[in-house]
């Protein structure tokens, strides 16, 4: 189970429980004001409703709402779900002896370019097996950068460091590097024993 995952599982545990408590809260204060004897209790009580509402209960479904459109917009992608400054990087995760990959599309389009069909047999060219089309689903037919070629490409990008391309590909070279590969691969160093291009002894050297 990875850690990402199971911090998102916590929080859906955690909101769930929130969202129980405040219904079982409102049916008890629906209760107190339909009895007379009771009724001041319960109008007392709307007030603390009212506040939880609006400081708990509407912040956990806007977040849960902005998960939900995520999810609908990427449906067809079964892979795990990142973001770069709230775009989306889709990442096949390397395992032992395979690279990760990246599908390309998302990395353009992060960087805001729309490579011809001449660039891209340059890049193929330039890559090799670095950038290929997938063959098998959820890639089919899709360009992917391995780790490795992946980050040489947006490095390129960055001497362009007075556009916002540049800056983009710099801070989009660390993310991929520190946030993206390295946890993929010390998960491969720590099943195979071998070091890989971002594992963080690597890395850091």
């Amino acid at each position: 189970m990875s850690e990402e995952g199971s911090v998102e599982r916590e929080a859906k545990v955690k909101h769930a429980l929130f969202l129980l408590f405040f219904v079982v809260c409102c049916a008890a204060d629906v209760y107190l004001i339909m009895h007379p004897e009771w009724r001041i209790v319960g109008v007392a009580a709307s007030a603390f409703l009212a506040l939880m509402l609006a400081r708990i209960i509407v912040p956990i479904f806007m977040d849960d709402l902005s998960y939900a459109v995520r999810k609908l917009m990427y449906r067809g992608w079964h892979g795990k779900y990142r973001a770069f400054e709230d775009r989306r990087v889709r990442v096949l995760d390397g395992e032992k002896h395979t690279p990760s990959r990246v599908f390309a599309a998302d990395i353009f389009d992060v960087l805001g370019v729309t490579p011809s069909a001449s660039e891209l047999a340059k890049l193929e060219a330039r890559f090799g097996t670095g950038f290929q089309k997938g063959t098998e689903e959820p890639a089919d037919g899709e360009w992917l950068f391995t780790d490795e070629a992946c980050i040489a490409y947006v490095r390129s990008h960055r001497n362009e460091s007075r556009t916002a391309r540049g800056r983009d590909a710099s801070k989009l070279a660390l993310w991929l590097e520190r946030q993206v590969f390295m946890p993929i691969d010390n998960r491969r160093t720590a099943e195979t024993g071998k070091t890989y291009a971002f594992t963080h002894e690597t890395a850091h050297r």
